[in-house]
């Protein structure tokens, strides 16, 4: 009997450690690294050194890197509602007329990213703020699924006048990482 008891105590035991270590496993798995707004319908990875605020303005969140001050490069994402026929295409064409009658604003040229599996245009502009010239780069892209749930999502990203092409490699790293709800 005691062999018996011996072997149901171990398989207890046992049972108890793959309970035990399954558990400890859920609980330690983790996200992947990331920005996740559940609310606005997006995720993003931001790089090591971005930082970020969620609800400042009408912007869903506004990313910068390094110490926040005038210098930082920063990358705001705003999310608005979107009539059912709009496409990538119409809602980038609304934003770069939006963008054009901002006092000060300076067009550069036009680029492309992929975002979502989408290739979508890229506006490069200068433009004033406060006694200081930045630059600025915008784009947006339109989100699937139900017409009563449509999102446009915009992206403005803005530097220190000159510092454009190199803050434009961190804007587009985050943006390929952009995913839709």
């Amino acid at each position: 009997m005691k062999f018996a008891a011996d072997s149901v105590c171990s398989l207890l035991t046992l049972l108890l450690s793959l309970i035990l270590s399954s558990t400890i496993v859920a609980c330690v798995e983790e996200k992947p690294p990331g920005y996740y707004d559940h609310s606005d319908g997006f995720s993003l990875i931001i790089p090591d050194g971005w930082h970020h605020q969620d609800n400042v303005g009408n912007a869903s969140a506004v990313f910068w890197r390094g110490e926040r001050d005038s210098s930082s490069p920063v990358l705001t994402v705003v999310t608005v509602p979107v009539p059912p026929e709009a496409d990538n295409n119409r809602f980038a064409d609304l934003n770069f007329r939006e963008a054009a009658s901002v006092e000060g604003y300076v067009p550069m040229r036009n680029d492309e990213v992929v975002i979502d599996g989408d290739t979508l245009p890229v506006l490069l502009y200068a433009y004033k703020d406060g006694n200081n010239w930045r630059q600025g780069m915008l784009t947006s892209i339109v989100s699937e699924g139900d017409d009563d749930d449509r999102r446009g999502y915009v992206f403005l990203g803005s530097s220190y006048s000159g510092k454009i092409e190199g803050d434009k490699v961190d804007y587009l790293r985050i943006l390929e990482t952009f995913k839709r709800k």
